[in-house]
């Protein structure tokens, strides 16, 4: 009776450092990317890490508007709750979901890794939490985590797909993989909302699901049919957009409540040219620079261990290694040629597929290690984790948020200047989106009227203009004389926005 009762003690032991291993390896990342990110997050509305959208997104989501295309529906939500927090300004509080969401996606990186490694449990876990931290910390990464920005979240939703993937040994059953294959459907149909491009991910991302270990069900129809119903309900986010371009919301791109409008924004339209669009004399240091870029986020040893980790993944994890392999491909093919001046952005899933890979390798490595010197593997794993967090605080100056601000006193100097009931003439999305936070999201001097001069191009915009501000003429194009001609029309003052200069305010 003692010797059972001994072992049982050991069985309970074990399995609660198992359940520490599989909790806490992912939770530890979740609280340290999380502190990395606070320390860095921007006060409000930023120009820093090429976020110049922020305003925009910010704004939208505090009049329940819509921004610009694609709508980022699911963002502007999910953005509005976290308005909603009793702390910080409406900005900071808005900066908060990526910062979250982004400490998400790194836990979920860990557990991945343990959960795709079948090897030692241990090794597995340190594994997990070298990815994890590599991952939260790479440059790229980091930046978008600590501004008001979609990509945060579009990594949480790529991530999350990835974790509930059925991987190779599952058991499943069908009344579990009724939920789990609805429920990750709906991940997706929610994750379309917030970016288009993770439909590029649909197609092996489907058969991935319906794939089974169970001959002879080898290809699952009931396990499409769940993942597309799924879907669809999660789709059905896109009613915000129609719904809410009806009711007129001060920010509503495109005149989405008519369907030509709706397929306008959700479709890119004004950005289809830029996609692929890049010259092709530019093609070969676009090429260059991007393979830099990947290279700086994980280091040359990070690119040595994610190589040997695709090895293990192609052993051990072949669907995993089905979807990353088609996520790094698709996002470094699309940043080669995407012909604006934050291409790098759309690098992320690669980011993301690489730290997978080298989770993989590194707990390979140091399983292998592990089995002929334990001493040399212990003091390898700490190392790897002392030398990322180094590499971490080194990188705080380039990445950091939290001491920019720039646009908020830009668009503070133009609000005080203005002259009563002015007409303030905006350039471009740098004076553009600060100064809708401070006129639509805060309502700061409603008595100006600001008009984007690059929108006056587009009907819905100037039908739009001629319904809010009823009375007030424009010009049919802005050409010649078109300030006098303001003037003499309206009675107002005109006024020019410089964001980058001296006098940010010419009137």
């Amino acid at each position: 009776m003692a010797t059972l009762a001994s072992g049982n003690s050991l069985a309970k032991r074990q399995d609660a450092i198992n359940t520490l291993r599989q909790v806490g390896g992912p939770l530890t990342l979740i609280i340290i990317a999380l502190l990395f990110y606070l320390n860095t997050l921007a006060p409000g509305v930023t120009w820093a890490n090429s976020g110049a959208d922020s305003g925009d997104l910010i704004t939208a989501a505090a009049v329940l508007g819509v921004p610009h295309p694609t709508g980022y529906l699911t963002y502007i939500l999910l953005a509005r709750l976290f308005q909603l927090l009793p702390v910080g300004t409406l900005a900071y509080r808005t900066n908060l979901l990526s910062a979250v969401a982004m400490a998400l996606a790194a836990g979920l990186v860990g557990h991945l890794v343990q959960r795709a490694y079948s090897g030692s449990a241990k090794w597995g876990a340190m594994g997990g939490l070298f990815a994890g931290l590599v991952f939260a910390t790479a440059p790229l990464v980091w930046s978008q985590a600590v501004i008001a920005e979609v990509y945060a979240l579009h990594i949480l939703f790529i991530a999350a797909l990835l974790g509930l993937m059925p991987f190779r040994g599952d058991v499943a059953q069908v009344k579990f993989d009724s939920r789990r294959f609805w429920f990750s459907g709906l991940i997706f149909g929610l994750g379309l909302g917030n970016h288009i491009t993770l439909a590029w991910l649909l197609p092996p991302w489907l058969a991935v699901m319906a794939l089974s270990d169970q001959r002879p069900s080898f290809f699952s129809a009931r396990r499409v049919l769940h993942c597309a119903s799924g879907i669809l309900v999660g789709a059905l986010i896109y009613l915000y957009i129609p719904l809410r371009a009806a009711a007129n919301p001060s920010i509503n791109w495109g005149n989405a409540a008519t369907w030509d409008g709706f397929l306008w924004l959700v479709s890119a339209e004004p950005y289809r040219a830029l996609a692929f669009g890049l010259p092709t004399p530019y093609l070969a240091l676009r090429i260059q620079t991007l393979a830099s870029l990947l290279v700086t986020q994980i280091s040359w040893l990070g690119v040595a261990l994610a190589l040997f980790g695709i090895v293990i993944a192609w052993v051990r994890a072949p669907r995993l290694l089905l979807l990353t392999l088609w996520m790094a491909v698709t996002s470094i093919v699309f940043a080669a040629g995407y012909n604006t001046f934050d291409w790098f952005v759309n690098l992320l899933p690669a980011v993301l597929a690489l730290t997978i890979w080298l989770g993989l390798g590194t707990a390979s490595l140091l399983e292998r290690i592990g089995e002929r010197a334990p001493r040399v593997a212990a003091v390898t794993s700490a190392s790897l984790l002392v030398l990322v967090i180094v590499q971490a605080v080194g990188r705080v100056p380039d990445v950091d948020a939290s001491r920019d601000h720039r646009a908020e006193e830009f668009a503070r100097r133009v609000v005080d200047a203005a002259p009563p009931a002015a007409m303030i003439f905006t350039n471009g999305d740098d004076d553009t989106f600060p100064l809708w936070y401070f006129h639509f999201a805060l309502n700061e001097r409603p008595d100006v009227i600001i008009v984007v001069k690059r929108l006056l191009i587009f009907d819905w915009y100037r039908a739009q203009f001629q319904e809010r501000y009823n009375g007030v003429v424009l010009p049919n194009e802005l050409n010649g004389d078109w300030k006098t001609f303001i003037r003499e029309r309206n009675a107002r003052p005109v006024c020019e926005t410089l964001p980058h200069s001296a006098n940010v305010l010419v009137c």
